[in-house]
């Protein structure tokens, strides 16, 4: 079968490779990274909003393949501050299946960028919290904050086996 991912992001790819062989139905796939839209904006900043992304992701990333996946991260407000989470979306051209990664707590020094518009890769750069400006195609802000101990293939990694466990199990979520 062949899986398109909707990113050409080399960390979101890696993370789907990775975790496919663990799946049987997926463990002789070709994967793919394609360049589509997600309809959202460069940072979503809620919930609903990267889901909607990962969806269109998925949605727009499905052609000339057996599934699709679309993976997005976002920011949601709580009373306690900003978090990061990320959604990964499956569709297989007639149902998405939607799994939630884990959170992790924005800086404040960051969360000043971010609310002047900035991305969260810009704002951990321009906060001197990292001096790649491209941390979201390396480690990712998770891996600055855990000290190493979380990179952001793992987060996605987990994301990604969300998502699957509706996919695996879609008869649970009729």
């Amino acid at each position: 079968m062949k899986i398109n991912i909707a990113s050409k992001n080399p960390v979101k790819i890696k993370a789907v490779r990775e975790v496919i062989p663990y799946y049987e139905i997926l463990r002789n796939s070709d994967v793919v990274g394609v360049e589509v839209e997600s309809g959202v904006s460069r940072q979503p900043m809620s919930c609903e909003e990267t889901i909607i992304g990962a969806r269109n992701r998925s949605r727009n990333a499905f052609f000339d393949c057996g599934i699709s996946f679309g993976i997005e991260g976002g920011l949601m407000k709580t009373s306690t501050g900003l978090f990061n989470i990320c959604f990964c979306s499956i569709y297989d051209g007639k149902n998405y299946f939607i799994g939630m990664g884990g959170g992790f707590k924005i800086p404040q020094k960051a969360e000043k960028f971010i609310n002047e518009g900035k991305t969260l890769e810009e704002a951990f750069y321009l906060a001197n919290l990292t001096s790649d400006r491209k941390i979201g195609s390396d480690e990712g802000a998770i891996s600055i904050l855990s000290n190493g101990r979380i990179n952001r293939q793992n987060y996605i990694e987990n994301t990604i086996k969300n998502a699957l466990m509706e996919f695996e199990n879609s008869h649970l979520y009729k």
